[in-house]
């Protein structure tokens, strides 16, 4: 995903899902199985809708990388150096993405 991090919009993650998906010549059936989430919560995730748990198992599923996100480095390990990085707070960061601290501390922890 080439989108500054700054400017990522749940309807832009799930537009890159999207790409992504079309680009491995998945099905969404195929994604969800894959992810072990349900059909619903693929579209939903593409529409830019969910939660976090699904998003990373999607994510995994689809061996998918963020710009900056190095070859063998986790979603959760790139996130926190990028957070760090633009010296944001875990606070800062859940303000930003409208998510719980827990919820970012389980994806840094993944």
């Amino acid at each position: 995903m080439n989108v500054p991090f700054s400017l990522v919009t749940p309807t832009a993650l799930g537009a890159e899902l999207r790409r992504a998906r079309r680009a491995r010549k998945l099905t969404q059936k195929d994604l969800a199985s894959r992810a072990a989430i349900d059909l619903a919560t693929v579209a939903n995730l593409e529409a830019g809708r969910g939660t976090v748990a699904p998003l990373v198992q999607v994510l995994q599923a689809l061996e998918h990388r963020f710009s900056y996100q190095l070859p063998d480095e986790g979603l959760g390990r790139w996130l926190a150096r990028e957070r760090h990085r633009r010296g944001y707070s875990q606070e800062v960061l859940c303000r930003m993405a409208d998510l719980s601290k827990p919820s970012v501390i389980q994806i840094e922890r993944n």
